[in-house]
């Protein structure tokens, strides 16, 4: 038991003018409760990617990876032979075109970091997206449609 208004439960009284005086503070030599340990040395983090290392790299938590089998790494740069016209953006093909470089870029960030459960998770939804706009060519347009997944490499499925 404490001392009734001197300390937390399970002190002693002696830890309680300790603590007074300076002595001990939070239960260690020196130390001065949760908030003053924090505010003392930030423990560095371990066993993280640089990239996950606060200042080590990128923001995001999926670095953009260099690109495979000849391909554009840059999402933005695969888009320019699907565009209809110079600055179209969301025609079908080059918003699949899009998604189908940082498919790659996600699949080569994981093939090293094989427990990113949150690059995981975006790569699914990226995949979930182009297959609607697949599906959605597929629909509107067979003959684009065949010709975007032969030239993204991408097996027809649907």
């Amino acid at each position: 038991g404490g001392v009734p208004g001197g300390g937390g439960a399970g002190r002693r009284d002696g830890d309680v003018r300790r603590a007074r005086d300076g002595g001990l503070r939070g239960g260690v030599p020196g130390g001065g409760g949760a908030h003053a340990a924090a505010a003392r040395a930030q423990p560095q983090p371990r066993g993280l990617p640089r990239e996950h290392r606060p200042g080590g790299g990128p923001a995001a938590g999926c670095a953009p990876a260099a690109g495979a089998g000849g391909r554009a790494a840059d999402p933005i740069e695969s888009t320019t032979e699907f565009r209809r016209h110079e600055t179209d953006t969301g025609s079908a093909e080059v918003q699949i075109a899009s998604l189908s470089a940082r498919v790659t870029q996600l699949t080569e960030h994981l093939a090293i970091n094989k427990k990113d459960y949150d690059c995981q998770r975006g790569l699914k939804i990226i995949l979930g997206k182009r297959q609607r706009l697949l599906r959605y060519l597929k629909n509107t347009n067979l003959s684009k449609y065949r010709k975007t997944i032969a030239a993204l490499d991408i097996k027809d499925k649907l």
